[in-house]
């Protein structure tokens, strides 16, 4: 099979790549395997992570700017907030119930993590959607 995907891109551009997919894989085959052995929540949360770090990795494959890269980064985007949001119910469940003052770690990163990465899936939705509708979508490689 030939390696024509790698033309025109650094050692570091291909090592980033395969870094994420790998690594994304890990945490998919993790998150499985831990929805098995019944620890559901976590597993779940690995699962989304790894189906986030596969989906950046298919996007810096495709490019972030084609038409097919954009979407990838999109679910990337989503499956991250999911990721999230996941890890604040988590958070807020495995929290004592005298410590209500306090805020949690999880649920302070999760809601970081809620805000930049949804709110960052909007703003490419939006952007991409007002290109499209302006009909100055130059990303015709799907």
């Amino acid at each position: 099979m030939k390696r024509e995907w790698h033309k025109g891109r650094s050692r570091r551009e291909i090592s980033d790549i395969r870094q994420l997919v790998i690594i994304g894989a890990g945490f998919f085959v993790g998150g499985v395997a831990l929805v098995f052995i019944g620890t559901y929540a976590v597993g779940l949360m690995g699962i989304a992570f790894g189906g986030t770090s596969i989906a950046a990795g298919r996007a810096k494959f495709l490019g972030e700017h084609t038409r097919k890269g954009r979407r990838s980064l999109k679910i990337s985007g989503l499956l991250f907030t999911l990721t999230s949001l996941l890890l604040m119910v988590v958070s807020m469940v495995a929290q004592e119930p005298g410590s209500s003052r306090e805020i949690n770690g999880g649920v302070f990163v999760g809601l970081i993590g809620v805000i930049f990465f949804g709110g960052g899936s909007l703003l490419i939705a939006v952007h991409d959607k007002r290109q499209c509708q302006d009909g100055s979508s130059s990303n015709d490689d799907d």
